[in-house]
């Protein structure tokens, strides 16, 4: 019988098996560089980090990592995040397979890059998740499941993600009183977990 504690655990060489675990961006760029992404655009703007708004504009994968390489203004207002891997890059699907402890994967497994130093907003994904680190680190901080207290946004932008209203950098406990004492844990991934 297997306990539900809603506690998040870190998983060390979760990829050690994985063709994934060889990806790197020049490896990806020869492989799906002229494949069509969506990249958020404008993630810079304080809409976007309260997760009110961000647009998305349609570009190859080989230049948003040429954006990234170059560290350009384009690339620090852009985030290419929920890539559906099977639909996006079906060159490299077979590379990734979902551990089996994991169970049903809901429409993914996805592909997020980012650039280093992205901030990405405070949100509730639809689904439980497993996120694994390929390259770089990751702070992340994971809450509860008691959503009134997070303050979701009416609607989500696009796509299947709430934003909350609350910036967990600096809450502010007057306008989201519920906030207060609400469990956070927090870590840093590295490749492999």
């Amino acid at each position: 019988m297997m306990i539900q504690s809603g506690i998040p655990v870190v998983i060390e060489g979760a990829l050690e098996d994985s063709p994934s675990r060889e990806w790197t961006l020049d490896s990806l760029e020869e492989r799906v560089g002229g494949n069509e992404v969506h990249v958020r655009a404008n993630t810079n703007c304080e809409d976007y980090r309260l997760g009110r708004k961000y647009n998305i504009r349609q570009t190859t994968f080989r230049d948003y990592i040429t954006d990234i390489r170059k560290n350009n203004k384009r690339a620090k207002s852009s985030y290419l995040a929920v890539q559906n891997i099977k639909k996006a890059f079906p060159q490299i699907a077979a590379d990734f397979t979902v551990p089996e402890y994991v169970g049903k994967v809901h429409g993914g497994p996805y592909l997020w890059i980012a650039r280093q130093g992205h901030y990405e907003y405070c949100h509730f994904d639809a689904d439980d998740g497993l996120l694994i680190m390929l390259q770089g680190t990751k702070n992340v901080r994971l809450f509860g499941c008691d959503v009134p207290s997070m303050y979701p946004n009416a609607k989500g932008t696009k796509g299947r993600t709430v934003q909350s209203q609350v910036n967990c950098d600096e809450p502010d406990l007057k306008m989201h009183p519920l906030f207060e004492g609400t469990k956070c844990y927090h870590c840093t991934l590295k490749p492999g977990e």
